[in-house]
């Protein structure tokens, strides 16, 4: 889950997953040249509409590591109820989910 994550209008930017996709055992370990980008989803019941990063924006380092600095595409007009997905962009599966926290 990323740790950082900086939303504007359009904007996104997220630092340091430390968490890799590569899920086969010959690839523990290793980035698995895998690139991954973000899908911010505003809606709270389907249909949703994914708003995309660029899909080869992140390459993963080999710790897992990765840092998106990219526009969304639509850009959200609003967003009632912020999911950000992280994923791969080889097979489009997220594989890390963040939210918003809100107060107690």
């Amino acid at each position: 889950m990323p740790e950082h994550v900086a939303l504007q209008v359009d904007r996104i930017v997220t630092r340091s997953s430390r968490s890799s996709p590569a899920a086969a055992p010959e690839n523990v370990g290793t980035n698995a040249n895998t690139s991954v980008f973000a899908t911010l989803i505003c809606e709270a019941a389907a249909p949703f509409v994914e708003r995309n990063t660029d899909a080869v924006v992140a390459p993963l380092a080999p710790n897992g590591d990765f840092r998106i600095d990219d526009v969304l595409s639509p850009a959200p007009k609003g967003c009632a109820s912020p999911v950000l997905l992280i994923r791969n962009a080889g097979n489009r599966a997220w594989f890390a989910a963040g939210f918003v926290k809100l107060e107690d």
